[in-house]
């Protein structure tokens, strides 16, 4: 008989063969080898959805589009977080075993957030215990990173564990006055932050929201924590201030060694993280704040079944799945997510165990290109793999461990 996985991942994928690959090669280096695998195929570019339910800003969003056709500039014409979809990556997700999942959904302006809500609204996630929905391009960062949560988790009972690469918290004036035409106004943009009020208005249907929300301050500075795994090495200062793209692509990630107390990046400036205010289980590293309004950008999060039955019940309740049918919803999402679990009187957590490749946090250069990408995982997988990027794939080069499960991954990855 067969054994029944307790973990599930769950990946959404949609283009960019090195990201995916790049994620499955950390998930495949893991010590914990006992997960189902779903796909979430995120089919189209979602410029053609038109949703019944919110029909007057459809139309809005298609009258902007039209009337602005062909000036990409300034994000004037459409949603540019919907590109398009990249049939070639389906061949990189299709890997050996009866616990690999494939479920086909219409990409659209939910993204990532839209995706796990409608995986979350299946109900598949109720024979697990854990399930990690870890986007295309994050990495979990060590190869105990995965066994790590899940038994920080199970003994702190923490049911919402969310990627600290990224750990932000902005006013909420600035999240729901104007987002979006702060940084470019124009009818597009506009028309943006209104999206935004209005996802944020369908979570207000529930009281406890509103109760969370009023706690968010206004008014203050946006503060932006780099909490990932020690990358800064001896160069840290001279990257800091010299942004050349050529010097950036010449640098290196220093393999420095991991500490007791790790450090984190506040604001551009490295900072020690306080004893008090951590917690290590194996060798990644916790962190939760008090504060309302904080968040990990990018969406990559492990929640318990309890977590993910009391969301599924209080959305089914309050009719809050209609979210993933509004225009622009992945912005409020995004944010949305670090207010859910204190809304549902859980305790929001951050790890360094996951990484979703984005942007340099000290250059804010680009950094989810396959030749970088290739660095992160030699340096969180030095002792495991070894990779190197090949046009827009990630090959193994070495299995210098091979006491997990790389050796599954179909030949395409060699």
């Amino acid at each position: 008989m067969t054994k029944k996985s307790k973990t599930a991942i769950v990946h959404c994928v949609h283009h960019k063969p090195w990201l995916i690959m790049s994620t499955l090669i950390t998930t495949h280096s893991q010590k914990c080898d006992d997960f189902d695998i779903y796909f979430l195929i995120n089919k189209g570019k979602g410029n053609d959805i038109y949703r019944e339910k919110y029909r007057e800003y459809y139309d809005q969003y298609y009258t902007i589009s039209n009337q602005n056709k062909g000036d990409f500039s300034s994000y004037a014409d459409t949603n540019m977080q919907l590109d398009d979809y990249d049939a070639d990556i389906e061949k990189y997700c299709q890997l050996d075993g009866s616990n690999i999942n494939f479920i086909e959904y219409e990409n659209d302006h939910g993204l990532d957030s839209g995706a796990w809500l409608k995986f979350i609204k299946s109900g598949i996630w109720k024979k697990y215990d854990h399930v990690l929905f870890a986007g295309e391009g994050v990495l979990l960062t060590r190869e105990s990173s995965l066994r790590d949560m899940i038994k920080f988790s199970s003994e702190k009972d923490a049911n919402f564990i969310t990627s600290g690469q990224e750990k932000r918290i902005v006013s909420k004036d600035k999240w729901t006055t104007n987002f979006a035409s702060s940084v470019i106004d124009n009818r597009m943009s506009r028309f943006h932050d209104e999206m935004i009020k209005q996802t944020y208005k369908i979570f207000c249907r529930d009281d406890n929201f509103v109760d969370i929300l009023k706690k968010w301050s206004v008014k203050f500075d946006t503060e932006q924590h780099a909490f990932i795994p020690n990358v800064w090495g001896f160069h840290f200062r001279l990257i800091r201030y010299i942004k050349s793209s050529l010097f950036y692509g010449l640098s290196k990630i220093v393999n420095s060694k991991e500490i007791k107390l790790p450090k984190i990046l506040i604001n551009g400036r490295l900072r020690a993280i306080k004893e008090k205010n951590l917690v290590k289980i194996g060798s990644t590293n916790f962190i939760t704040e008090q504060e309302v309004g904080w968040y990990g950008a990018t969406c990559n999060h492990l929640m318990t079944n309890k977590m993910l039955k009391k969301i599924d019940d209080r959305f089914k309740k309050y009719s809050i799945y209609d979210v993933i049918d509004l225009p622009f919803s992945a912005t409020a999402m995004e944010q949305i997510w670090g207010l859910i679990p204190y809304s549902l009187g859980e305790t929001l957590w951050f790890t360094d165990g996951l990484h979703r490749i984005r942007k340099n946090c000290i250059t804010f250069e680009r950094e989810d290109y396959p030749t970088i990408m290739e660095r992160y995982l030699n340096h969180y997988y030095k002792k495991i793999v070894n990779v190197r990027a090949v046009g827009d794939k990630i090959r193994i080069m070495k299995i210098i461990d091979n006491k997990n499960q790389l050796i599954n991954l179909p030949s395409l990855y060699k």
